[in-house]
């Protein structure tokens, strides 16, 4: 679940590099991420810590992808 459409999809599309398929206003949303269907969809409520579902998503090359990411203004935080 998403609380702002526009602002995912600019992360999904823009950053992450996914296709967007279709949009249905700020209803629904599906991403082609290589074959495979990521559907966006929004709440109207609050989003907290352990209420909403983790997708994990595979990279060929960590490295290439950590860099590529950093690059569209990606942080991380090492623990």
């Amino acid at each position: 679940m998403i609380t702002d459409m526009d602002q995912a999809l600019d992360f999904y599309v823009d950053i992450l590099g996914l296709k967007l398929v279709n949009r249905y206003a700020n209803h629904y949303a599906e991403l082609d991420a290589n074959g495979f269907m990521v559907a966006l969809h929004p709440t109207t409520g609050n989003v907290l810590v352990g209420n909403n579902v983790s997708i994990g998503l595979g990279v060929f090359n960590f490295d290439e992808t950590i860099h590529m990411l950093e690059s569209n203004g990606i942080k991380f935080s090492l623990e």
